[in-house]
């Protein structure tokens, strides 16, 4: 592994560990599982311990599943397309002002808000990694 490499995981790993609650690697949502960085199918058997690992949420964990990855930022990069087009749908949903809302029948309301909801998540998700790669280049670069 290169120096900047080396380096470029040292800082990502210290960023996502905050405590006790640790922040998935890839869109800042609480972690639940562990990502191995170059998934264990590919590693080398002589990488024994020296795996990356990374927090991770289940829904990007389960995205990136054993695709091979040059680093943690193409994989990122890949996960953000996923997420983008896993919720294509729900980023597409308009506004709706408070009067339009109160004109829908309860079950239509719910349905509306929590879809508004989801696309504000969606949206925070998908931009969360992006200021994360700015800042880990900076970093690296000096």
């Amino acid at each position: 592994m290169t120096y900047r490499k080396r380096n470029e995981y040292k800082y990502t790993q210290a960023l996502f560990n905050t405590g006790d609650v640790q922040i998935c690697s890839y869109c800042g949502d609480p972690a639940n599982t562990k990502d191995h960085v170059l998934p264990l199918i590919w590693a080398d058997n002589q990488l024994e311990g020296q795996h990356i690992i990374v927090p991770a949420c289940s829904d990007c964990n389960a995205m990136a599943g054993g695709k091979k990855f040059v680093g943690i930022y193409e994989k990122l990069r890949w996960l953000h397309k996923r997420l983008a087009k896993k919720y294509a749908r729900v980023l597409c949903t308009p506004d709706w002002s408070e009067e339009e809302l109160e004109g829908l029948d309860l079950v239509l309301r719910t349905y509306v808000e929590n879809s508004l909801e989801l696309r504000t998540r969606t949206l925070e998700r998908l931009s969360w990694g992006k200021a994360v790669i700015k800042e880990v280049e900076k970093t690296c670069q000096k």
